[in-house]
């Protein structure tokens, strides 16, 4: 089963209550990016001042990347786990 916050959620849209699924288009991040995005699109065309708080359950952990990431993010973390910084024997003494 896909993690939760990330697939198979529903939202609220306009009071009505939507329900997204496990497909690679429901990946909760790319889903509220697209409605931000439109929102801000339709305010600025009306020439209205907004307020828009948009905090994804992404990046933080623990977190499963969008289909069309997963291989670079596990690219990304093996690279890191490499580096002697990762460890801790920086300066931070640990």
């Amino acid at each position: 089963m896909k993690n939760v916050a990330y697939y198979n959620y529903k939202i609220v849209e306009n009071g009505v209550e939507v329900s997204y699924g496990s497909a690679p288009a429901d990946y909760s991040t790319d889903v509220l990016r697209e409605k931000a995005r439109g929102f801000i699109t339709n305010a600025v065309g009306m020439g209205q001042p907004f307020f828009l708080y948009f905090a994804p359950k992404a990046p933080h952990g623990p977190f499963t990347p969008a289909p069309a990431s997963s291989a670079n993010v596990e690219a990304r973390s093996m690279l890191r786990a490499k580096q002697p910084s990762f460890r801790g024997s920086g300066a931070s003494g640990g």
